[in-house]
Formats: structure tokens, C-alpha cells, sequence
């Protein structure tokens, strides 16, 4: 270390620089952004390029500078000899609270420059946040960092972003049941503003997916079978519907899908519906109305579910798809690309709906026993576990 001097500790050209350096931040403030380094060379030229490594030279004078995070997020270098007003406990605590909810609005998380966000909503938390790293340091029960990776920025991140399983007494989700129950048991996601209208004592929910989740076995999130439309249901609701049967329109839902191999996706079920119109009072939901008529519709839940006929079902039980695409491979080799999966259906036409229905990947991952998937190829290669076989770059 270079010997002390009267102002400093430093009397060698070293011990000017460090000089120089901490009058040059005194005079900003305390502080500057590490990238704006140049701007100190620009006033004092005799150091230009003299701190080839600023964390380097961090270390080696650490009793006099250091680097931090400020209330923005920009990393800083500061002289540690600056006076910092310290504030009261229980008063970070609350900004603390605050930051938490914020990151709650943004599903738990948010690139660091969005704490500029944070203090444009709650402009008097700025003081409070000296230093963004220390800070979160100090709450890491609460928050916490994500380093960047690759080209992403880093991110502030709420620690405790899913909420635990409310009980029934959560005042706020008995409010919520009620509202969705004065209004039939469900409402579109964008009504739910009209919950804060009606209940203002609540306040309002910082994330609605998180809400739900903590509430699951009251509160349910779906899109409407129809358009898509995402709504919010009470599930008592839900259990309690009940579709009247119609035999003539399901029926005619049994044909469409027996014409369309005797298995489709759920989402169908809304293509019936405009195909035929005269049945839409009706039909309601999928899933009532085929518990309705299950002696000649089965639906299989799962993403959209499988819509599928009792006649399909009895048909596809007389023989094993998986069995039977294991039989195939066997014998016209342990691989295959995806590509060439109407070679297994023009054997086996029985199978195609049902696959098809709940797509290629996901059969082959429901029976991933003795299936497995790779996704070289341009399609993909489907391959048999019981025989050992991998896919390899050369098949």
C-alpha cells in the first residue's frame, strides 16, 4: 500500500489518483455510474486510462470507494467517507412491502430499470433505497436478485411470489366467491374491476393469478369453449351446473365427431356450435353436457381435452395404440421420424383420431415407458425405449 498522506492516506502518484478520484465524486454528489468513468478522465487528463478495471481498483482502495447499486439500479462507484442519512427501520420495512407488491403486479418479477416504475408510483420510497443491492440484502426473506443472463437484464425478483393455500375466512375471498355468485356463478376476467367497485374495503388483488391459485378450491380460471373468452368461476358454481340432455343435439355432436375420425380436440366443440346454430341454447358448456349424454359422448380433460364417442372408445379399447405403434417399430425398426406417422395409420386407421386428438408428443409422452420422442429431424424421431434404441444424428 502506498504510504498515508495528510488528507487522504495516499502520497504517491497511486495516492493522487485515489485523491483526485474522491474530489471528483464529492463534487458529484458521492457518487458516479460506473460507465461514466470518462467523465472523470475528462477532468482530470493526467489519469486518463488509469483504472483499466474499476472492480479491481475497488478492491485494492476499498477503505475509500465502492461500488453499489443506486435507487434506479445503475451501478455505482462511491466514496464511502459521504455522509448517508439513515433511515428508520419500520420505515423500510414498509417500502420493502411496497417493492413486493409491485413485483407482485408484474407477476413476481421485473427487469431491474423498472425500479424507476417503483418510485414514479411511491416517489417518497426513493430516499429510502440508498443502495438497491444493500437494500435487497436486507429484506431477502422478501426479495432478491436474478443475474442476467446471456442478453436479458437482470431482474428483481419477489422471493415469496406464490401465495399459500388461503383458508375460507380470507374475508377477501369470501367477498370475491359472493361477487362471482351475485352474477351466475362466473364473469368475464375484464369485469373484474366491477369487484373493486362493489367491495372498495378490499382494496385491490396485486395479481389475479396468484389470487386464484392461493383460493383454488374456491376460484377457478378457464377460457369459455365458445370464443375463447377467459373468465373467472366460483367452483360451487361450477359443480352445480348441469346440462338437461337433448339426445336429438348430442346426437348430432356424435356424428360431427364420429365424421371427423370419432376423436377431436375439445376446442370442436365451438366449431359445432357455429356449424350448427339451432343447438347453441342448449349444448352450454362441453363438459356438462357431455356428463349429460355419456352413453354416447366421452371427454378426456387434459389442455383442451379430447371430445371422443362411446362408439370411438369401444373401437379404440379393441387394440392398444401404444401397443400397436410398439409392434410397429418392432418390426419396421426401433426408429422413426414423426414425419412418417401415416405409415402407423395406414395400418392402424383406428388410431389417428385418438392420437391426432391429443397430438403426437403428448400420446408418446403419456406413454413414455416404452415411447420416447427427440426432436432431430426436421418432424422429430419417435423411438423404442423397450428395445434400447436412440436416436442419433446419423439416422
Amino acid at each position: 500500500r502506498p504510504a498515508a498522506d495528510a488528507e487522504d492516506g495516499y502520497s504517491s502518484s497511486n495516492g493522487e489518483l485515489v485523491t483526485n478520484l474522491l474530489e471528483f465524486l464529492r463534487s458529484e454528489g458521492g457518487a458516479l455510474p460506473i460507465g461514466a468513468i470518462d467523465s472523470f478522465y475528462s477532468r482530470f487528463p493526467q489519469h486518463d486510462g488509469a483504472i483499466p478495471d474499476i472492480l479491481e481498483f475497488v478492491k485494492s482502495h476499498w477503505d475509500h470507494v465502492g461500488t453499489r447499486y443506486d435507487s434506479e439500479g445503475n451501478k455505482m462507484l462511491f466514496d464511502k467517507s459521504s455522509a448517508q442519512v439513515e433511515v428508520p427501520a419500520v420505515r423500510k420495512e414498509a417500502v420493502a412491502q411496497d417493492l413486493v407488491a409491485f413485483l407482485r403486479q408484474r407477476r413476481g418479477k421485473a427487469p431491474l430499470s423498472a425500479i424507476r416504475q417503483f418510485y414514479d408510483q411511491y416517489p417518497d420510497h426513493r430516499a429510502a433505497i440508498p443502495d438497491l443491492k444493500a437494500f435487497v440484502r436486507a429484506h431477502k426473506d422478501l426479495i432478491g436478485f436474478r443475474p442476467a443472463r446471456g442478453d436479458s437484464e437482470a431482474l428483481l425478483i419477489c422471493v415469496k411470489v406464490r401465495a399459500t393455500k388461503a383458508t375460507h375466512s380470507d374475508p377477501m375471498a369470501q367477498a370475491f366467491v359472493a361477487f362471482l355468485r351475485s352474477r351466475g356463478g362466473w364473469i368475464p376476467l375484464c369485469d373484474v374491476p366491477q369487484f373493486y367497485d362493489e367491495f372498495p374495503q378490499h382494496g385491490h388483488i396485486a395479481d389475479l393469478r396468484v389470487f386464484i391459485s392461493a383460493h383454488r378450491d374456491l376460484i377457478g380460471f378457464r377460457r369459455e369453449d365458445e370464443d375463447g373468452t377467459p373468465v373467472v368461476f366460483c367452483r360451487d358454481a361450477e359443480e352445480a351446473e348441469a346440462a338437461e340432455r337433448n339426445p336429438e343435439a348430442a346426437g348430432a355432436l356424435a356424428a360431427f365427431v364420429e365424421e371427423r375420425g370419432g376423436a377431436v380436440p375439445g376446442s370442436f366443440f365451438g366449431d359445432f356450435k357455429i356449424e350448427n346454430p339451432q343447438y347453441a341454447e342448449c349444448l352450454g358448456r362441453l363438459k356438462p353436457f357431455v356428463q349429460a349424454h355419456q352413453d354416447i359422448l366421452h371427454f378426456e380433460p387434459g389442455g383442451c381435452g379430447v371430445l371422443s364417442t362411446v362408439a370411438f372408445q369401444s373401437r379404440a379399447a379393441a387394440s392398444n395404440p401404444a401397443e400397436d405403434l410398439v409392434a410397429f417399430l418392432e418390426q419396421n425398426g426401433p426408429i422413426m421420424s414423426a414425419g412418417d406417422i401415416d405409415k402407423f395409420y395406414a395400418e392402424f386407421r383406428q388410431h389417428r383420431a385418438g392420437i391426432a386428438a391429443r397430438g403426437l408428443r403428448s400420446f408418446i409422452k403419456a406413454n413414455d415407458g416404452v415411447l420416447g420422442f427427440d426432436e432431430d429431424g426436421d418432424a422429430g424421431l419417435i423411438f423404442l425405449k423397450k428395445a434400447e434404441a436412440r436416436p442419433s444424428s446419423e439416422v
